[in-house]
């Protein structure tokens, strides 16, 4: 462990569940839980949907960039100034894409721990099939051709999320990630 205080950092293909075990992770350890795609509809007052389709994928991974950045700079100040003590920061839920894109996997690695939560294929495509609409990357894709979309953006994402301190599948128990850490 590291002399300061560090951040976990959750990684996984959307619909793996960061958001909700990253609220139940914060929880259990008594810190703050960041959800860094609420971060940037917050900053920007607009959805991720309506940023993609504003600026476009690009120009919204340079923010996701920037918002990680800043995030974690107002977690590891906020726990040096009022929290000594605690071995974690906080606990932030990245985007799918996060780790893939501006160096951001040496950036967190830097700040704290990384954990890909990698549920099975058919788990992601269950929960994914009702959430279409609000997800720009699928939003477009039908149902009969989401399976194969899903496993061919995860072939490509994988050499990045295998990067991870821990990796756990089925994510499905904040234990698991309290016992790898």
């Amino acid at each position: 462990m590291a002399d300061r205080p560090t951040i976990i950092y959750l990684w996984g293909f959307m619909g793996s569940g960061k958001s909700f075990l990253g609220k139940q992770l914060a929880s259990a350890l008594h810190i703050p839980f960041v959800d860094l795609d609420e971060y940037i509809e917050n900053h920007h007052k607009k959805t991720i949907a309506e940023i993609f389709d504003e600026v476009g994928e690009q120009a919204f991974r340079k923010w996701e960039t920037d918002a990680l950045h800043e995030c974690s700079k107002v977690l590891l100040s906020y726990t040096e100034k009022g929290r000594a003590g605690l071995n974690y920061a906080g606990v932030v839920s990245c985007g799918g894409g996060t780790p893939c894109f501006h160096d951001n996997i040496h950036f967190m690695k830097a700040q704290g721990r990384t954990v890909w939560l990698n549920p099975p294929l058919d788990v992601l495509v269950l929960r994914l099939q009702k959430e279409r609409a609000h997800r720009p990357l699928i939003a477009d894709i039908t149902p009969d051709t989401l399976t194969e979309f899903i496993s061919e953006r995860l072939n490509q994402r994988s050499p990045y999320y295998r990067q991870a301190d821990l990796i756990i599948s089925p994510a499905e128990h904040v234990d698991e990630i309290l016992n790898g850490l």
